[in-house]
């Protein structure tokens, strides 16, 4: 109701506005004037106002003021006039100026009298003459009409006399024309004395004078009393604009009313049709009410817009277009459907809206959907809670999905005549399944509006592992290698540098961790200098690390690509050089602070030594991972993720390095065998079974999917979860072991579901605990090789990692891979990337074992069967089946989430099939598509797909009564029949302002309320009397 009384409030304004209009044309034909006696300039009354100016016209005329700047007003006006011999007014100043006004009429006395002819200079009988009264009250005597017109005619060009079109005969002297006496002819006052104006110094007080008021007023009025006048200002002298912009807010909303007549009348009609004879109810007496309330807006705006049209013709006009606007804003959407036409189909309801809140009533008076089914939606549509209507006429059924009650619902069709019966209320759950939670949670991504953003790498490269201090990289700053890994992942994706977001680049030796090297090495790419860079140093995890600063980045909204990059050049920089050459006291007195200062291979040794890592263990690893990553090498497999880096000799001539030079292909456990302990007398911990010290560089290119989609750039994976934990910095290397349990926590999996691990061998003792505590498979941990094979480059090793992570995933066609390490100072950090996996024909077919033409019916017998077998919660055991993952339950979910609902089992089948002809559902209705396998599905797409459909799926009541207690929470019944024989439709209602109307919420309410109050200013300025003049 609140919205209705704001738009009657707003339409009155739009009368008021035309009162104001009529008020201008009429009063400028009165000749009745208020009689208060005040002066404009120090509204004092006539009584003991002082005055000490007075401005003579060249026809004798004295007006009289108590300030210049009030008579140098008329003088000013003068200047004006369009005959020469009214030009040249002059301003006097009194000798006298306490001389007050007193109540004699010249005109009523001949020695006092002035009246002459301005143009003729003829003196006028004062029983025979003619004035008009100017724009403040003075009167202009005249002997003839031309004169008198030539007169009026200069003063309608000055912008301070304005005349009324008054004009009296005789000598009569009204009280409302009252002037006080000439002072000049009096015996007792001495003679005016000229006195040179300053014209600027004039206008400039005039203005401050005619607009001290309010900047919506663009001109004043005055009564007639002489010199003793007041001002009051005008509603009709507001600023043109202003006015018309008034109007036109005042009237565009017209045609929503209409409708909302239109809407209500008809809805009265059908209540009292339907329920003769019978007392209103109190709805009844409201939709009554409301009949009323736009009627009366109706009348008022159509009478203002007559009135208007009388007086105003520019600001009707303005109406006219606000009328027109108006018409199309509101008009856009028809508010009722008049004919049948095809829409979504009740399984929509399940798909798009939240099945627990369907309601359906069966309403077996519904013969037709033009006239019955159009006067329930417009019913249903008013009541709050009501998120969509879907009737059916063939079954009589109402659908209706929100929160509003059924009690409310079926109330509603009783007051309209159309008795309803409920054959179905919201139910809390539908399903058998355990943990409906659990399911609810993975389905839901199709359809959560938090879910965060997909962060995914399009290109990673790196550079050849170089030994340190004797290899191809000796001499090669970092700036070097990361020019080379940027023009990299630039030249494999050809994007435009500029629209990187932000580069972080690991680094742990370098002064500042590398952040000159690394921004000179982006400038040297070609990365322009506008992209920002900043660098990270975690130690070993640098690489790593910086990956996830930039898909954090990303997640939160701050860029949508970045470039995360490690180097590390240890032949230029003594790892030694870094550490703190004197320690303070207070760190050898903490004794966890100490072990920070405890050399990398001595914890190594530590966890051999208290986890029983042995010698042989340690060697037999070495060797494997030379073998791994020389049979790697040879076959190729790391030419993907490398980049070649060009070097010039001193003699000028260039090199290319592109091949890793750590690898050592006849590595044997009993070579490895007769090297001596590194780092304690009678050690475990050798150099062959430790990792290389290296040099190199690594970058990936990562950014949202949506702007991968965009750019049309194929995607090596997605980023899942990461994690860093603490561990004791005496035994450092067990860092993964914590680490990758924690990121697969965060994401959900299991070691199971994992294909690939890449777990740095900074020492082979770690590895070696960390593979063996999570039970890891050997076969999956780096089967290319690792850090002992390739080498160990600090800040690179984190990126590296990934760009081979995600190669091998795409070439071994697996999913699931880690990345982790160990960290300095006692931390371990671990990484989940996801491979992207093409859509396959009869993949997702495949998975639930169905063939592509099976009914809806078999698919969801067939998710009940494998959901039931390998939920992770299932009552037969929390322990997946042998050979199963976990992750095959999410695929089976995938699987049944597309293929249970007919918008994207038929975008599916259009992307994987082709043109086939599929038994699908209707028309797709927006958002359709929601998973992002799904995006780049055009509604043009599916359309040409459902012209090829001949048959579509229709939910069935009786069907869903049937096996409600058993359906999983997305299945639907179902029911093939011709498009022809079941037609559905649903009508469409103009949004009301309290809704969905951000003009009728906001607009309205404020240009109604601001225009009453300017009313309701202007009408008390008359009682409240003139303002003080400011100067």
């Amino acid at each position: 109701m609140a919205h209705h009384i704001l738009m009657l409030l707003l339409l009155s304004s739009l009368l008021l506005l035309s009162t104001c209009v009529y008020g201008h044309g009429a009063h400028s034909h009165a000749a009745g004037i208020n009689d208060d006696k005040r002066c404009p300039s120090c509204n004092m009354a006539a009584k003991d106002a002082k005055f000490t100016w007075f401005t003579e016209l060249n026809n004798g005329q004295r007006i009289y003021t108590c300030a210049m700047n009030t008579g140098d007003d008329y003088k000013k006006g003068s200047n004006y006039f369009s005959h020469p011999s009214l030009v040249g007014a002059t301003m006097y100043q009194l000798a006298n100026s306490s001389t007050t006004c007193t109540n004699a009429c010249p005109e009523c006395d001949d020695s006092l009298m002035v009246v002459k002819d301005p143009i003729s200079g003829d003196i006028v009988s004062s029983k025979n003459f003619t004035f008009i009264c100017l724009k403040r009250g003075q009167k202009i005597y005249f002997s003839s009409t031309g004169t008198k017109a030539t007169f009026l005619a200069g003063l309608a060009a000055s912008p301070y006399f304005g005349v009324r079109n008054v004009s009296c005969g005789g000598n009569q002297c009204p009280d409302q024309f009252q002037v006080p006496n000439d002072l000049a002819a009096t015996t007792t006052a001495p003679s005016p004395t000229a006195t040179s104006i300053d014209s600027s110094t004039a206008i400039a007080d005039a203005e401050r004078f005619c607009t001290g008021a309010s900047v919506m007023f663009s001109g004043f009025q005055t009564t007639v009393h002489g010199t003793c006048v007041k001002l009051f200002f005008q509603p009709w002298v507001l600023d043109t604009s202003v006015k018309y912009a008034f109007g036109f807010i005042g009237v565009f909303a017209l045609p929503l009313m209409n409708e909302y007549l239109v809407r209500t009348r008809e809805s009265l009609r059908q209540t009292f049709r339907k329920r003769k004879n019978k007392t209103p109810s109190v709805k009844q007496m409201h939709k009554i009410i409301l009949t009323l309330l736009y009627m009366a807006q109706m009348t008022i705006a159509y009478l203002a817009m007559l009135v208007v049209m009388i007086y105003d013709t520019g600001l009707f006009i303005s109406l006219i277009l606000g009328f027109g606007f108006g018409f199309i804003l509101f008009k856009a959407e028809k508010p009722i459907a008049t004919k049948e036409e095809p829409t979504e189909t009740i399984a929509a309801v399940w798909r798009f809206s939240d099945f627990k809140s369907l309601t359906i009533l069966h309403v077996p008076q519904m013969m037709c959907a033009h006239k019955c089914g159009g006067t329930i939606t417009r019913a249903l549509e008013q009541i709050e809670g009501v998120h969509r209507i879907y009737i059916d006429i063939s079954d009589k059924c109402v659908y209706v999905s929100g929160s509003a009650p059924s009690k409310e619902l079926m109330s509603t069709l009783d007051d309209i005549g159309y008795e309803a019966s409920l054959l179905h209320e919201p139910v809390p759950d539908v399903d058998n399944l355990p943990t409906m939670q659990r399911i609810e949670r993975i389905q839901g991504h199709m359809h959560a509006p938090a879910a965060p953003v997909e962060v995914v790498i399009v290109a990673a490269t790196r550079t050849p592992i170089a030994k340190a201090k004797r290899g191809a990289f000796k001499d090669t700053t970092p700036d070097v290698l990361l020019r080379h890994v940027f023009e990299g992942i630039i030249n494999q994706t050809k994007i435009d540098p500029k629209i990187i977001g932000d580069i972080v680049v690991g680094n742990v030796l370098q002064p500042g961790s590398a952040a000159v090297g690394a921004r000179m090495g982006q400038l040297c790419a070609g990365i322009p200098y506008s992209v920002p860079l900043n660098s990270v140093n975690r130690q070993c995890s640098s690489g790593l690390q910086a990956f996830a600063n930039v898909a954090a980045g990303i997640r939160a909204g701050y860029y949508d690509v970045g470039i995360a990059a490690g180097v590390e050049s240890m032949s230029l920089t003594d790892m030694a050089s870094s550490a703190p050459e004197v320690a303070w006291e207070d760190v050898y007195a903490n004794e966890a602070a100490k072990n920070c200062t405890v050399s990398m291979g001595l914890t190594s040794e530590n966890v051999a030594a208290k986890y029983g890592i042995t010698r042989t263990q340690q060697d037999t690893m070495a060797a494997e991972s030379h073998a791994k990553a020389a049979a790697a090498q040879q076959n190729g497999l790391f030419k993907g993720e490398i980049t070649p880096v060009i070097l010039k000799t001193d003699d000028g001539k260039e090199v290319v390095v592109s091949q890793d030079e750590g690898i050592r292909p006849g590595t044997s456990v009993q070579g490895l065998a007769k090297l001596r302990a590194s780092f304690k007398e009678n050690g475990t911990t050798t150099a062959g079974n430790s990792s290389q010290v290296s040099d190199g560089a690594a970058a990936c290119l990562v950014m949202t999917r949506a702007m991968a989609e965009k750019l049309q750039l194929p995607i090596l994976g997605s980023f899942v979860s990461y994690s860093v934990v603490g561990v004791p910095p005496e035994i450092m290397g067990v860092g993964p072991a914590l680490a990758i349990p924690d990121a697969l926590a965060k994401a959900g999996l299991t070691i199971n579901d994992i294909d690939i691990f890449e777990i740095n061998e900074a020492f082979a003792s770690q590895a070696l605990f960390c593979i063996d505590h999570l039970k890891i498979p050997k076969e999956k941990v780096n089967p290319k090789g690792g850090a002992i094979a390739l080498g160990h480059p600090l800040g690179c090793t984190g990126a590296r990692q990934i760009a081979t992570l995600l190669y091998e995933l795409k070439r071994t066609n697996k999913q699931y891979g880690v990345v982790s390490m160990c960290i300095g100072t006692g931390m371990g950090a671990a990484a989940i990337f996801k491979r992207e996996r093409m859509v396959k024909k009869l993949d997702l077919y495949s998975i639930l074992d169905v063939p592509p033409h099976a009914s809806m019916d078999e698919v969801k017998q067939a998710y009940r069967k494998l959901a039931l077998l390998h939920h992770p919660d299932r009552k037969q055991g929390s322990v997946p089946a042998e050979g199963v993952s976990s992750t095959f339950f999410q695929d089976v979910n995938e699987a049944y989430d597309t293929l249970s609902n007919p918008e994207s089992r038929t975008a599916y089948d259009l992307k994987a099939y082709g043109m086939s002809t599929f038994a699908t559902s209707t028309n797709p209705i927006e958002g359709a598509v929601k998973d992002d396998g799904y995006k780049r599905m055009t509604s043009e797409d599916v359309n040409r797909l459902m012209a090829h459909s001949n048959s579509f799926d229709r939910f069935s009541t009786a069907e869903y009564h049937r096996n409600r207690s058993v359906m999983a929470p997305n299945a639907i019944g179902r029911r093939t029949t011709g498009f022809a024989e079941r037609k559905q439709f649903r009508a469409k209602a103009v949004p009301l302002p309290s809704k969905n109307s951000t003009i009728g919420a906001l607009i309205v309410p404020v240009a109604a309320i601001a225009i009453m109050a300017l009313g309701v200013n202007i009408m008390s300025q008359g009682t409240r009397g003139p303002k003080k003049a400011t100067h």
